[in-house]
């Protein structure tokens, strides 16, 4: 059996269709989790195993927290606990 690897995708504008299929087709073969920055808060919901946003991001945008915030620190933490790193 194949070893899922552990992939984060750093969302920071909205996505196109075939940023969103990349990511779901990711999800479905490794363990993948995104963080929203910026105005990739503006971005449809995504199917991934976690989905965190940077602190403070939603409410510049006027939104509501819709997913668990994390701080820098926090992110660069993750940045370095996973195998892969997509930037979209």
């Amino acid at each position: 059996m194949l070893k899922r690897k552990k992939i984060l995708h750093l969302i920071k504008k909205p996505l196109d269709g075939i940023a969103r299929e990349f990511i779901e087709e990711q999800s479905i073969k490794n363990i993948s989790t995104i963080v929203l920055l910026g105005d990739g808060l503006f971005s449809d919901r995504i199917n991934s195993d976690e989905v965190y946003a940077i602190k403070g991001h939603a409410e510049e945008r006027g939104l509501d927290p819709e997913f668990p915030e994390i701080d820098y620190r926090e992110l660069v933490k993750k940045i370095f606990e996973f195998e892969k790193v997509y930037l979209w």
